[in-house]
C-alpha cells in the first residue's frame, strides 16, 4: 500500500483540526478506504510482532503511518484542551467541549444517569409489552407480571 507523504500530511493536519477521518481523508484527497486499511493494517503489524510472527513492509509502513495519526489525534485533544482551559476564563468554552464531545465521545461526552423510584410500582396494572419494555430497560429477561 502506497500513500503518498503529501497527502497523509494533509489528513494529519485535518485530523489535528478535529475531523473525522473519513472526512479528512477526503479532504487530503486519499482513497476513500485507505484510513481502515491503515488501522487495520497496524492492528495485524502490532499483533504479529506480540506473536513473534513476521511484520511485513506494509505492514511496518501502515504502522508508522497509524502512530501519526494517534499523534495527531491526541494534539488535537491537547489543543482542545489547552483552548478550553483559556475559554473558560472568559466563558467561551463551550465550542470547544462540544469538539470533544462530538469527535470522541467514549472519552469526552456527557453522561447521563437517571434515577426511577419503581418501588410503588404494581407489574398487573402494565400491559404485558410495558411489562416487556421495562424488563429489557433493566436488563431482567422473562420479567411477568404473574
Amino acid at each position: 500500500m502506497h500513500v503518498p507523504t503529501k497527502r497523509w500530511d494533509a489528513f494529519l493536519r485535518a485530523i489535528e483540526m478535529g475531523l473525522p477521518p473519513a472526512r479528512a481523508a477526503a479532504i487530503a484527497g486519499l482513497p476513500k478506504g485507505v484510513p481502515g486499511r491503515v488501522r487495520a493494517l497496524a492492528t495485524a503489524a502490532r499483533e504479529a510482532m506480540e506473536t513473534g510472527a513476521p511484520v511485513t513492509r506494509e505492514m511496518a509502513q501502515a504502522l508508522r503511518l497509524a502512530d501519526a495519526w494517534e499523534a495527531a489525534e491526541a494534539k488535537c485533544i491537547r489543543d482542545s484542551i489547552t483552548m478550553l482551559r483559556a475559554h473558560a476564563l472568559n466563558g467561551a468554552w463551550q465550542a470547544v467541549a462540544w469538539l470533544l464531545e462530538r469527535r470522541w465521545p467514549d472519552e469526552w461526552a456527557q453522561r447521563s444517569q437517571w434515577h426511577v423510584d419503581i418501588s410503588d410500582l404494581r407489574l398487573e396494572t402494565l400491559s404485558d409489552e410495558e411489562v416487556e419494555r421495562l424488563g429489557r430497560l433493566l436488563g431482567l429477561r422473562n420479567l411477568s407480571p404473574k
